[in-house]
């Protein structure tokens, strides 16, 4: 069982390393440290407009979310589940989490990478519709 708390700085390395999961996991080619994922995760933790939630089991963050305030919705910058805890919904507790703790008021978004289906469909079971498309070009 997973209790839900509010991210802060004594968590950055843990919350590096599994940023660094996500990165792999998306087959991000940039090679970004370690040290420079704590350094950003510290920067957006500082920020007014962020915060965060983590699923703690046995003292460790087995999920996060990180998300920021916008105009006039809520961007979630990050959802990250440790391999170890996937399909255990942690994932769908935090985001849950979030709607609580926001209230009706605000609109969630975030993005899906395309080659993402196994979170497209996670996203859309738990209500998300598609709503622009990016697209880039390498030179």
């Amino acid at each position: 069982m997973s209790s839900v708390i509010p991210l802060t700085i004594k968590h950055i390395e843990q919350l590096g390393r599994l940023n660094q999961q996500l990165l792999e996991d998306e087959g991000n080619s940039k090679n970004l440290s370690h040290s420079y994922l704590c350094q950003r995760m510290r920067g957006w933790l500082k920020d007014a407009n962020y915060f965060g939630f983590g699923c703690v089991i046995e003292g460790q963050i087995a999920a996060y979310i990180l998300a920021c305030y916008e105009d006039d919705f809520i961007y979630v910058r990050q959802l990250v589940t440790d391999r170890e805890y996937r399909r255990q919904g942690h994932a769908s507790k935090l985001l849950q989490h979030i709607e609580t703790y926001l209230g009706s008021a605000k609109q969630i978004r975030l993005d899906v990478l395309m080659n993402n289906q196994s979170a497209m469909f996670f996203y859309a079971k738990l209500g998300f519709k598609p709503f622009y498309m990016a697209m880039i070009k390498h030179t």
